[in-house]
């Protein structure tokens, strides 16, 4: 595989697991302010938005390891979808 052709696939890679997205509302659940030892229950809006986020994930995780580039990178490490 091309240096071209794997960063593409990597690039691709991150916007279709839309890792940015997730770590993006994971940080920003740590800049809340709680209680020591006693985080804040998430209102159902968070809850819901990040559960959108993981399915469209799992789904972009699905299309692209049918891809034969993506699917190459998906698969050297080890990454297993089960």
């Amino acid at each position: 595989m091309q240096t071209l052709e794997f960063t593409d696939a990597l690039t691709e890679i991150v916007k279709g697991l839309r890792a940015e997205d997730i770590v993006t509302t994971i940080q920003g659940w740590f800049g809340m302010q709680f209680v020591p030892n006693q985080p804040p229950a998430l209102p159902d809006q968070f809850k819901d938005a990040f559960s959108e986020l993981l399915l469209s994930s799992r789904s972009g995780f699905d299309r692209l390891s049918t891809r034969s580039a993506t699917g190459r990178i998906l698969a050297g490490p080890g990454v297993n979808a089960s």
